[in-house]
């Protein structure tokens, strides 16, 4: 009998890091799919056939979560790593009281613990790191031997922990090897109205309205604050504003019409403002010349896509966990004077300003795929 795999998701980067093993798995395992939140769309817009958990249960208790797994019958769950809820956790507990076999997917570098833990975003504060941990799947697929030893930093059992790499990045760096420049020349034409002008691209991440009391009190600054500044520089440092568009990228999670009233705002100071949360990422990406953000990891798609960055954190009040920075392949830029120093530099024509070199290894996928058929044969 063929085994069953039951993958589960509910954010974007849990989805994405999933869809590549579940599109490498084939024929090889039945397989069933569920989606919570925003993963709906994007397995929609992928191609995979999937479930809408909340079509099945009213909410996310371990004993709910038991009846499903009882439905599914599984030999094996594949989630991914949310930090906002209890759905994957409450997940693996009830497939332990099963006797199912469970595993996580990490997507990104950051909140290694956090997700493990009693605690989301809303009370992160309260984490401590080397605590226990009494939310933990069988086996946890991490990204590289950073993230291994980050996690083990934290007071994760290192048995626990696999590296098997990141499956979406590495997909997506085949991606972009294959976008055509005819088909950025139409993007630029359709969205933008002209293929000759430079698109920076601002890529949200989702922080006002997810950290409490806000995203700007918790961080010392949130999307709408950075994007501020980022354009009062632009203005203040370019000489041929009509060369150039900004292409405000929302995060998925973010409220459609959010960035409208901020565009509006801008209107008639000379640099043309574009919003678009439809096209696929990676022709935005592809088309941009300069992608700018905080700590998203649109920054990470972005240096895989050979394109120049600026992580932005004014006004920060602490720390954030990104990769780039925390490996010190990127200074993040912490004022007002540097900002409109490094933009003045990259209107000037300075191709270093925001390059990035980084790569990831490959065969993700295949590692993936092993090692789940390792541990159900186990």
């Amino acid at each position: 009998m063929m085994n069953k795999i039951l993958f589960i998701s509910q954010d974007p980067g849990g989805t994405n890091v999933l869809i590549p093993i579940i599109k490498g798995i084939g024929n090889k395992y039945h397989f069933d799919v569920l989606a919570k939140d925003s993963a709906g769309s994007i397995y929609r817009r992928r191609g995979i056939p999937f479930t809408d958990i909340g079509e099945l249960i009213s909410s996310c208790d371990i004993e709910i979560l038991e009846k499903i797994l009882k439905t599914f019958s599984p030999d094996i769950v594949v989630t991914g790593t949310c930090a906002t809820d209890f759905l994957e956790r409450n997940i693996w507990m009830a497939a332990r009281s099963l006797r199912i076999k469970s595993v996580a997917v990490l997507d990104s570098w950051c909140f290694y613990g956090l997700r493990f833990s009693n605690y989301t975003f809303e009370n992160d504060d309260s984490y401590i790191s080397s605590e226990q941990f009494p939310y933990l799947p069988d086996q946890i697929f991490v990204m590289d031997e950073y993230a291994k030893a980050q996690m083990i930093a934290e007071g994760i059992d290192p048995n626990l922990i696999e590296i098997i790499g990141q499956p979406f990045l590495e997909e997506l760096r085949e991606v972009y090897k294959n976008i055509s420049q005819i088909e950025i020349e139409s993007y630029k034409k359709q969205v933008v109205g002209n293929n000759k002008k430079k698109i920076i691209v601002f890529a949200s991440d989702h922080l006002k309205d997810c950290f409490l009391p806000s995203g700007i009190e918790y961080w010392g600054y949130d999307e709408e604050s950075i994007f501020y500044e980022l354009y009062e520089s632009m203005i203040e440092t370019c000489d041929n504003p009509e060369g150039y568009v900004i292409v405000i990228r929302p995060h998925p999670k973010e409220a459609a019409g959010k960035w409208d009233t901020i565009a509006r705002m801008t209107e008639g100071k000379g640099i043309q403002i574009v919003i678009d949360g439809t096209t696929k990422a990676e022709l935005v990406i592809a088309a941009a010349d300069l992608v700018v953000g905080m700590w998203t990891m649109l920054l990470l798609e972005a240096v895989l896509a050979d394109k120049r960055i600026l992580s932005v954190q004014i006004g920060a009040k602490r720390r954030a966990e990104f990769m780039l920075t925390d490996r010190k392949l990127i200074e993040p830029i912490w004022d007002k004077t540097n900002l409109k120093k490094q933009m003045r530099e990259y209107f000037l024509g300075n191709d270093n300003i925001g390059k990035v070199r980084w790569s990831i290894k490959g065969d993700a996928v295949n590692k993936a795929i092993l090692k789940l058929k390792e541990l159900m044969d186990n």
